[in-house]
């Protein structure tokens, strides 16, 4: 396009001057006649030596309309002369508009921008290849890198070129990716790992029972093994849900929450192990103590905390619920606000 562009003007250029130069001719020819009082009227040519010879005018314009002036008048036709007339109108000289050299000068730089012109297009073509080819590297290296990462090798980590550029970003962001995903897998192999080793043994207890009495059928208690066996059951129920716990608080879950009253769990508490053998569990409620949470974590966290207490109690364990910022004495201790008791 450049090219086209430059052609044109050139070209209109060298048309402008040649027709300078023609209607020059003509004027200087006029004011020479005028000058000479050369005798005759009529008109006259100019040839393109320079001469000036009697006859019909080159090619004039018919549709421009000759006003005698009072200095020498150009006027430049549609074809390729030029005419000019005298102040009195006795002589009219006209004088073709020499192209030739015009055109030649065109075709010597079409000539010459043909040849630059497609070499400029083949270097800026080889250009554009090796610099998106040098920018993508680094793209091609993070490719090939992480079309070797598996499962099994996730510690790898993918280049990070040099440059502070948009690839750098993105492969710091993929080794951010990768790093979770390690942590994830390790975490999944880890709590694997935990689940056969805490389930190996309440399944080996029960089958252990169950096969002695199956060898013995006639000599067997069934209903004290089916009690072994229903309770072997139970603590595997709760092994199982505290499994389940770990992988929900592992992945982040969200555990939905509505508004409870912790006086009924510490009930719900004395209820559960009511009948049971070891230590009684009585609850004080001093005042409602509502709270928003989840009621089956607040119930695993009292039974851990009454089983425990049980455990290590001599006869019995004391539940004492109030709400934060209130001091009660309970079992002539004293509790500090914003702390609840759980006695022994």
């Amino acid at each position: 396009m450049g090219s086209v562009v430059l052609v044109s003007v050139v070209y209109t250029d060298l048309r402008k001057d040649a027709e300078d130069t023609a209607r020059q001719q003509v004027r200087t020819a006029v004011e020479l006649l005028d000058t000479v009082q050369v005798g005759g009227d009529g008109d006259y040519t100019i040839k393109p030596d320079g001469e000036v010879t009697s006859g019909v005018p080159a090619q004039p314009n018919p549709d421009a309309p000759e006003s005698p002036l009072p200095t020498p008048s150009t006027d430049a036709g549609k074809g390729d002369g030029v005419v000019a007339t005298s102040g009195d109108g006795r002589y009219r000289i006209s004088s073709h508009i020499n192209l030739a050299p015009g055109h030649e000068t065109v075709t010597r730089l079409v000539a010459i921008l043909i040849p630059g012109v497609l070499a400029i297009l083949l270097l800026a073509a080889w250009l554009t290849w090796h610099a998106v080819g040098k920018a993508l590297a680094p793209v091609e290296a993070v490719r090939r890198e992480a079309a070797e990462i598996t499962a099994t090798d996730l510690h790898r980590r993918l280049p990070v070129p040099a440059s502070q550029d948009e690839i750098s970003r993105l492969a710091t962001t993929m080794n951010s990716t990768l790093a979770r995903l390690d942590q994830a897998v390790t975490r999944l192999r880890m709590f694997s790992a935990d689940v056969a080793h805490e389930l190996r043994s309440p399944l080996a207890t029960p089958r252990a029972r169950l096969e002695v009495a199956a060898t013995r059928p006639e000599r067997a208690d069934w209903p004290r093994v089916a009690g072994e066996a229903l309770k072997d059951t139970r603590q595997l129920q709760d092994l199982v849900d505290d499994l389940l716990l770990l992988a929900r608080l592992d992945a982040h879950t969200p555990t939905p929450h509505r508004l409870l009253d912790l006086a009924d769990l510490a009930q719900d508490q004395a209820r559960r192990v009511e009948g049971l053998d070891g230590p009684a569990v009585t609850v004080h409620i001093l005042d409602p103590a509502p709270l928003r949470g989840s009621r089956s974590q607040l119930d695993r966290l009292l039974t851990n905390l009454v089983d425990n207490a049980r455990r290590h109690a001599g006869r019995m364990v004391r539940l004492t619920v109030a709400p934060r910022g209130r001091a009660h004495r309970a079992g002539g201790e004293l509790r500090r606000p914003g702390h609840s008791r759980t006695g022994s």
